[in-house]
This record gives structure tokens, C-alpha cells and sequence, in this order.
């Protein structure tokens, strides 16, 4: 028996609409995000305590990975989470670590702070969303991330500082590796406004 050419269309559209909800777009929901340093201040000097008062401790040291978003498809229907095998507190430490290390500093991370620094960085706040949008043909992701941290000189705090970036961008090609690259350029720009004035104050 010989199927209707009609017929054979019906369920094609059928199957491609299957795909289009259902988000089929590549996208890789292992997140890792490989930091390079952007920062060029060069007036560092000495020690630096470098504390994460914003993880927690007792999650960190049990979990294997974090979920830091989700993807959803066109109508807005969760398919899938994005996980991390870092939690974000120590996403934003090791970047801290790379650009002032860079900036001359000597780092030292603890997870207890010490009696009267000399100097000291208490990253307080992290807050991380990163998001995709999944369709068949492209896949769209938005990243926010916002940090504070409390700058001690000389065992007192001088100075409370909260950074935040937002950003966006899809892809067509290479759409498994979206998710991480913004994630990256998001950091890059929350160290790109915060190291050059954490240095300035250190250094005063």
C-alpha cells in the first residue's frame, strides 16, 4: 500500500514541532568555566587574606555539583538544570585570586579570618543566575552575577563594595559552549570594575 504524500508531510511538521517544544538545541548542561584574568593594575603588594563568608560551608563540603540555572524552551517550560562542579563563591574566589595575584599580591585563602589583618578581602554576597533559552535552531543565555565583599586594612573594615553585570548572548554554531563563555565574560566584567578599586583602597 502506498502512504499519501500529504500524509508523510503531516508527520514530519508533527515531528518537527515535537522538537521545537521540546528545545532540541545543543547545549552542554555541564558547566565550567575556565577563568582568564583582564585586569592589568600592577600596584599590589604584601599579603592578602582572601575570604568566602559567602559559601557555606557545611553545602560545600558535601556537595558534588550546584545548580546555577536552568534551561527552558520556547513556551517556557523547564527541560533540564545547569550544574557546576564549583559553587559560585568559589567561581568569584578563584577569580579574585587570579587578577590580584596578577596585581601583585601574595593570596592567601582562608576560610577563617585572622586577628587583625593587615590586608583582607570578605567576599559577603554571590549571586549567580545563569539561564538558557533552547530552541531548534539556536539557543539564547542570560547571565547575572552580583558580589560584595568587605575590604579590611589594619584589623577594620574601611570599606563595603558591591559589583553587578548582566549580560546576554545566543548561539548557532558551537551552542554547547554558550553557557560557559558568558559565564566567563560575566566574571570578567565584575573583576574589571572591582579589582581596580579594591587595589586603590589597599593601597592608600
Amino acid at each position: 500500500m502506498t502512504r499519501h504524500p500529504l500524509g508523510k508531510l503531516a508527520i514530519l511538521l508533527c515531528f518537527l514541532a515535537l522538537l521545537t517544544n521540546a528545545g532540541c538545541a545543543a547545549y552542554s548542561s555541564q558547566i565550567a568555566m575556565l577563568y582568564d584574568p583582564v585586569t592589568f593594575t600592577k600596584k599590589g603588594s604584601g599579603d592578602l587574606y582572601l575570604v568566602t563568608s559567602a559559601a557555606n560551608p557545611a553545602t560545600d563540603a558535601t556537595a558534588i555539583r550546584w545548580v546555577i540555572g536552568s534551561v527552558t524552551n520556547r513556551d517556557g517550560v523547564k527541560i533540564d538544570d545547569l550544574l557546576s562542579t564549583m559553587p559560585p563563591a568559589g567561581m568569584v574566589q578563584d577569580a579574585l585570586s587570579q587578577e590580584l595575584r596578577r596585581a601583585g599580591y601574595n593570596i592567601i585563602s582562608t576560610t577563617t579570618p585572622p586577628q587583625a589583618p593587615g590586608k583582607m578581602l570578605d567576599v559577603v554576597q554571590v549571586q549567580l543566575t545563569l539561564n538558557q533559552l533552547s530552541s531548534l535552531t539556536d539557543v539564547e543565555a542570560k547571565c547575572r552575577l552580583a558580589i560584595g565583599i568587605n575590604v579590611w586594612k589594619k584589623g577594620a573594615m574601611v570599606k563595603k563594595l558591591h559589583y553587578e553585570s548582566k549580560t546576554t548572548d545566543y548561539a548557532i554554531k558551537d551552542r554547547e559552549l554558550l553557557a560557559g563563555s558568558l559565564l566567563r565574560s560575566t566574571m570578567q566584567e565584575v573583576m574589571t570594575q572591582a579589582v581596580p578599586e579594591i587595589v586603590n583602597i589597599l593601597e592608600q
